[in-house]
């Protein structure tokens, strides 16, 4: 713990207040104009804007992230400790986190990406706990509270967290079926949490819900479509399509590993999505269904980034933005510790090239070496890890089906989670399960 938070305090304190991207400019327009739109999850605008109250600067948000990510940490070895696996074997994966530029540089970085993050860890860390005695866990109530209130967080800031969350519902439900009346507390209360803010928090905040980033998330698979059958469109089809862009726009600009090029494309006008989005859903979910091959070829190009450790030639990888973006709210980088800065920023040159991307920033051995993790814990019938493994598998699977650009910031989350699955290893590997812990999973078969 002292290794990974000296190594984020080295971070922030050279790169004071912060990574700062494109995004995080127009994030902090919105908390300073107090104008506040779904484009970005409301929930984390409002959550920046209440902060900047206490002190006006994006330093309080990345400090905030850096503080949280410490205290998720700690809560992890805690409970890995009860799961009885040993402090070296957790440790390993916390200072990984903590220096590990790749993860250090995302928690110091006001983006949104960084709260989907941290709130996937929190959801992971609870499981951990969960499945340690779940006819314990699920009768206490602030047990029940935390559970339910990681998974209203991970809906809240994220557009497509409900997803994940549904699917670790359904996954729970199953291996939970026993004490499927338990784990309707904790689901109570995530709707509680969730309606709250939806409704009373976002009419308060006076949130603009029609603004929302529809067009980056469906726009680059009707594009694949467009570019390699155009015959399926008719010419209703055709002028949808033509009210964004030339159809020339619309397969010229799209790169299936890249989507979000096609969206900041400047003749690609994304307005007519975003005022009619149903119609574009019903498009390209017409066009999907006589193409489906297509589409699935689309995703499997755009979630490479997560399953190819390589990085490809001549294409682009962002780890992190170096230079605070032109704006007019006097953002700019303010060293705090020269040291510091020069350290860090060291490491940034010698790990930030074509060569050694595939070792310290890209995610897919991380992924993999999680994957095969899990896999041998099930293998020898260490079902107590199943829970986890619905959670990492969820955020994997959402993150696959979304993934817009090939950008550290868009895997944090699966990044951090796989880190926090790889003590799963000593676990799998052991010749008898933990002490307290049967082969069949102490949680999931007991009666509650």
């Amino acid at each position: 713990m002292v290794i990974a938070g000296g190594s984020l305090s080295l971070w922030w304190l050279g790169w004071y207040p912060g990574f700062l991207t494109a995004e995080s400019v127009r994030m902090w327009g919105d908390v300073t104009s107090g104008d506040f739109t779904n484009f970005t999850p409301a929930t984390h605008t409002i959550v920046a804007w209440t902060l900047s109250r206490i002190w006006d600067t994006p330093a309080i948000v990345t400090l905030l992230q850096s503080l949280l990510a410490l205290l998720l940490l700690a809560l992890f070895i805690r409970r890995m400790r009860a799961l009885g696996v040993p402090a070296f074997a957790s440790g390993i994966a916390v200072v990984l986190f903590g220096l590990l530029p790749g993860t250090a540089t995302a928690t110091v970085t006001l983006e949104v990406t960084t709260a989907q993050a941290l709130v996937a860890m929190w959801l992971f860390v609870e499981t951990l706990d969960l499945v340690r005695d779940s006819p314990r866990y699920l009768g206490r109530w602030q047990s029940v509270a935390r559970l339910g209130c990681a998974a209203a967080a991970v809906a809240l800031f994220d557009h497509a967290g409900i997803v994940i969350v549904a699917i670790v519902a359904v996954g729970f439900a199953v291996v939970l079926r026993r004490q499927l009346r338990l784990l309707v507390r904790p689901g109570l209360v995530a709707a509680g949490v969730f309606v709250l803010f939806q409704v009373p928090v976002f009419e308060l905040a006076s949130v603009d819900r029609l603004v929302v980033p529809v067009a980056e998330v469906f726009a680059p698979d009707l594009a694949s479509i467009v570019k390699h059958a155009p015959e399926v469109f008719g010419d209703e089809d055709r002028l949808l399509l033509e009210a964004v862009a030339d159809l020339e726009v619309w397969s010229g600009a799209y790169r299936c590993g890249e989507g979000i090029a096609l969206v900041r494309d400047r003749d690609f006008d994304v307005t007519p999505i975003r005022d009619d989005p149903g119609s574009y859903r019903g498009l390209l979910l017409r066009a999907a269904l006589q193409r489906p091959l297509i589409v699935i070829g689309h995703r499997m190009c755009a979630s490479g980034l997560l399953f190819l450790p390589a990085q490809p030639t001549g294409e682009r990888f962002e780890a992190y933005t170096y230079n605070v973006p032109q704006n007019e709210f006097g953002l700019e980088r303010e060293t705090k510790w020269a040291r510091a800065f020069s350290v860090t920023k060291a490491i940034l040159v010698r790990t930030d090239r074509p060569s050694s991307l595939w070792l310290f920033w890209r995610p897919a051995i991380v992924v993999w070496l999680a994957l095969l993790a899990f896999a041998v814990a099930m293998l020898r019938r260490r079902r107590q890890w199943t829970l986890p493994a619905i959670v990492f598998a969820a955020v994997l699977m959402v993150t696959a089906l979304t993934i817009r650009a090939p950008a550290f910031g868009e895997v944090f989350a699966v990044y951090s989670v796989a880190l926090l699955s790889l003590p799963v290893w000593w676990a799998a590997l052991r010749r008898e399960p933990a002490a307290g812990l049967p082969a069949a999973g102490n949680g999931t078969e007991s009666e509650g």
